[in-house]
């Protein structure tokens, strides 16, 4: 064996240098091949960059506009609003959606003909202002049938001041006033820019609107008719303006709305974003209030390619494109916008070929890396075997140490019983089965750390009735623990999981074992309760575990679950390493994780997340 020693010894030497060798040029080669992609990443990225903020700002430019339009169009029903967006305290304002009231009936149609006609229109009040504004509508009806000039615009004044001084429903306001003007044009010549007024922009008294046009006042209250209604006052108050020679074509437009539903629309965005698959673009102001307008996403594109190309950044080849948005909200700062180039691909294949080349380089070395790797899977093969026979070893000696330590342990619980009673014994017997059992729990500890570590631990997973088994543990804390222990499981509720009841166990023992050990307090405490989140990102079960110990410094919570790790605790505290070391390893055998949700000097607070599918039901 000793001969064999030279031989190695060179080998492992010329192994050694030859790793290190190829390693280095594996990783110049490497180093070079990165680099040149990084730099077409990097070209690329700019490009993108570039177009994106061009974007944002040909966005911007588009939206300046329709800001001042959606102001205009807030006190003026006549403006459209099929291009801009409104949405205030999560309701769409613009563009507005067109309704009409329930029903296929046609009251305002007959109400109109009722007044054309002077046919009884039955009232409930007599002393109502509707009833007034009927008197006054027959008033006015008189005076076009006795003729004269002063009598029929005194009937009509009388009529407008009382449509100023009273406010009555527009389902028999607007059909009565229009059908008042027909009735005027057809038997007066009417003041022409009065009627004007009156159909589009209102009456005002000292700047001050006191009669609203019908055209805005039909538009504004359109859910108040029926679509037959709305229709047909519509129809007779577009002929009115057409006698009256005043502006239509913009209330004819709105008139011939189609019936239409909300958008989906967000009601708050965190940035200037793309909604509905860009075809709109919005921003929310500081009191979240969304105002955008719609955008031809593609045409602005085509506006990005042609100054990109003007300012030579891309080549003829070259393609910038923004795909197809699919989400609700795309904001603009992660749009997916690409540059694709025949040049970079042509460099990062040039990249990978020179890579390729100069890896070839390596080639005549593999023969005798291939020895030395044999030989090196030989010599690892032995002292993995090795390691295998201490671990062995540990185990086997763990094991066989359960019996004798049962044996003890019986014996000093035995000790504790005959000598009950005498002072001279103290407190030693009890004391002593405490540190039987202290030795016994590391003994598992080893064991079970060994099983899992190894892999050999696959759990069995069955229904586990949770609170039965934290209730078992806290009787074993409280029979080991030198002080008094209190579990709390009032919020566990009744949550039963499909898991491996010793790995369970196993686990809330070590928990409950450090809350016991790093405690300085007359009562060692534990809380136990549970959450499950069927929705979210955090889709799952949380068991939460608190005990009332000296807690765990921040810069420590990562390392905590380190194998053999163990935390500044009370200075008398002992421990292997290994409790939350088993913690973790058995979390991630049921395929979830423990974390450190809060610590402080008031307690720790360990968070034990299983999957969703370990939620069993009753």
């Amino acid at each position: 064996m000793r001969r064999l020693w030279p031989t190695v010894l060179v080998l492992m030497l010329g192994l050694s240098a030859l790793l290190w060798g190829l390693a280095s040029l594996q990783g110049i080669f490497i180093a070079e091949r990165d680099e040149a992609q990084a730099r077409v990443e990097a070209e690329r990225g700019a490009l993108q960059e570039y177009a994106r903020r061009t974007l944002e700002q040909l966005l911007v430019g588009e939206l300046h506009p329709a800001e001042d339009e959606i102001g205009r169009a807030l006190d003026d029903p006549l403006v459209g609003t099929s291009t801009l967006l409104l949405v205030v305290d999560g309701r769409q304002r613009f563009p507005r959606p067109v309704s009409f009231a329930a029903g296929d009936g046609r009251p305002g149609r007959e109400l109109y003909l009722a007044v054309r006609s002077g046919g009884a229109i039955a009232v409930d009040d007599p002393s109502s202002p509707w009833a007034q504004r009927l008197e006054l509508l027959r008033q006015l009806r008189s005076a076009l049938a006795a003729g004269g000039h002063g009598p029929i615009e005194q009937a009509f004044r009388n009529l407008l001041r009382h449509r100023t001084r009273y406010v009555i429903d527009s389902t028999v306001d607007l059909p009565s006033m229009i059908a008042a003007l027909d009735e005027l044009f057809d038997r007066a010549e009417p003041n022409l820019g009065l009627v004007a007024a009156l159909l589009r922009d209102g009456l005002r008294d000292g700047g001050i609107l006191v009669v609203e046009g019908l055209q805005p006042a039909l538009l504004r209250r359109r859910d108040r008719f029926t679509a037959e209604d709305f229709r047909f006052l519509s129809d007779r108050v577009i002929a009115l303006s057409e006698r009256a020679q005043t502006e239509v074509d913009d209330f004819r437009a709105r008139a011939g709305e189609p019936l239409s539903t909300p958008l989906r629309m967000p009601v708050s965005l965190s940035g200037p974003s793309l909604l509905l698959g860009g075809q709109w673009f919005a921003r929310s102001d500081a009191d979240g209030i969304v105002i955008g307008t719609s955008v031809d996403v593609d045409a602005l594109m085509g506006i990005i390619d042609d100054q990109m190309r003007g300012r030579a950044l891309i080549e003829p080849d070259d393609v910038v494109d923004l795909p197809a948005l699919d989400a609700t909200i795309s904001p603009i700062a992660s749009l997916p916008i690409s540059v694709t180039s025949p040049r970079f691909v042509a460099r990062i294949v040039d990249a990978h070929e020179n890579y390729r080349i100069k890896s070839i380089f390596l080639v005549s070395s593999i023969g005798l890396a291939l020895v030395i790797v044999v030989l090196a899977v030989v010599l690892a093969s032995r002292k993995q075997r090795f390691v295998e026979l201490k671990n062995d070893f540990v185990a086997t000696v763990s094991h066989e140490l359960r019996t004798p330590l049962a044996s003890l342990r019986l014996m000093a619980e035995t000790i504790e019983r005959k000598t009950a009673g005498i002072a001279a014994a103290r407190d030693y017997p009890a004391r002593m089965v405490r540190e039987i059992d202290d030795l016994n729990f590391l003994v598992d500890n080893i064991l079970s750390f060994n099983r899992l570590d190894k892999g050999r631990w696959r759990p069995r997973r069955e229904r586990v009735d949770l609170r039965p088994l934290v209730d078992d543990v806290a009787r074993e804390l409280a029979q080991w623990s030198a002080r008094p222990v209190e579990v709390r499981t009032g919020e566990l509720g009744d949550l039963v999981l499909r898991a491996d009841p010793e790995l369970l166990r196993l686990l809330l023992r070590n928990l409950g074992k450090n809350a016991c050990t790093y405690c300085d307090r007359d009562t060692v405490v534990l809380e136990v309760r549970a959450r499950v989140a069927t929705r979210g990102w955090r889709r799952g079960v949380t068991v939460l575990v608190t005990d009332n110990g000296v807690g765990i410094p921040r810069r420590e919570h990562r390392r905590i679950f380190g194998d053999f790790y163990r935390g500044r605790g009370t200075p008398t505290s002992r421990g292997s390493g290994l409790g939350l070391a088993i913690c973790r390893k058995t979390m991630t055998a049921h395929g979830g994780k423990i974390r450190i949700a809060a610590s402080s000097p008031l307690g720790t607070t360990f968070a034990l997340e299983f999957p969703l599918a370990a939620l069993e039901e009753r």
